[in-house]
C-alpha cells in the first residue's frame, strides 16, 4: 500500500512539473531561435539549418544585423511613434469603451438593447472584410489642422488613432465587468448626491482593475 501511495506521488510530481517544464521548453525554442538568428550572418544561419546549433550561441555571434537595421531604416523613430501611438490609442480607447458601457450598463435610455445588439455582432467581423472601406473613408475624411483644412487622413498619426479608440469587443468586455459590480453601491452613491461622471470615475473605474488591464492589453496588441 505504501509503495502504491509512493507511486502515486511521484506521479503527480510529474504532472505537475516536469510536464509543464517540457511544454514550456517546446514554446520556448522560437523564441531562443529568433535571438540567436538575429545575432548570425544569413550564410551561417543557411549552413546550421537542420541542427541544434541556431539554437546555441555558438559561430559568428555579432551585433551587425542590428547595427545595419539601424542603419538602413530610422528604428528608432518607427519605435518611438509606435509607443506614442499605442498609448494614447490605448487611452481613449479605455475612456471611450467604459464610458459607452457605462451608459449600457447602467443609464436607462431608449434603444439602449438595440444599440447594444447592434455592437455585439461586429465581435465575428474580420478586420480584412473592412480594411479596405476604412482606407476609402481615411482618405476623404477632413481635419482642421495648424495649417488649416486638410481632406485626408492617410499618412497621418489621427488615422491611426481614432479609428481604432472604440471596438465591440473592449466595450462587451466592460458591459460584462460592470453588470457584475454591485448595484446597491451605485444605489448609495447616487443618493448621496454624485452625478452620473463622478459615480463613473470615482466608483466604478477605480473597481474596474481587472477589465482595465485585459482592454488595455488587446488593444495595445
Amino acid at each position: 500500500m505504501a509503495a502504491i501511495t509512493a507511486d502515486n506521488h511521484g506521479l503527480r510530481l510529474v504532472t505537475r512539473y516536469v510536464v509543464p517544464v517540457l511544454v514550456a521548453i517546446i514554446f520556448i525554442f522560437p523564441l531562443v531561435f529568433m535571438v540567436m538568428s538575429s545575432l548570425k550572418p544569413d550564410q551561417q544561419l543557411r549552413s546550421d539549418t537542420g541542427s541544434l546549433p541556431p539554437f546555441l550561441p555558438v559561430g559568428d555571434i555579432s551585433r551587425n544585423n542590428y547595427v545595419a537595421a539601424f542603419d538602413r531604416a530610422p528604428v528608432a523613430l518607427f519605435v518611438t511613434n509606435s509607443v506614442i501611438v499605442t498609448g494614447v490609442t490605448v487611452v481613449l480607447s479605455l475612456l471611450v469603451a467604459s464610458a459607452a458601457a457605462f451608459a449600457f450598463v447602467f443609464l436607462n435610455w431608449r434603444g439602449r438593447d438595440l444599440m447594444l445588439i447592434l455592437i455585439l455582432p461586429t465581435l465575428i467581423v474580420p478586420f480584412e472584410t473592412i480594411a479596405i472601406p476604412l482606407l476609402l473613408i481615411a482618405s476623404k475624411l477632413p481635419w482642421i489642422g495648424v495649417e488649416g483644412l486638410i481632406w485626408g487622413w492617410l499618412n497621418s498619426d489621427r488615422v491611426q488613432i481614432i479609428t481604432f479608440v472604440a471596438d465591440g469587443l473592449t466595450i462587451f468586455l466592460f458591459v460584462q465587468y460592470f453588470k457584475d459590480l454591485p448595484g446597491k453601491l451605485i444605489e448609495a452613491a447616487r443618493v448621496e448626491g454624485a452625478s452620473w461622471l463622478q459615480v463613473h470615475a470615482r466608483i466604478v473605474m477605480p473597481l474596474s482593475g481587472p477589465v482595465l488591464a485585459t482592454a488595455a492589453i488587446l488593444t495595445g496588441c
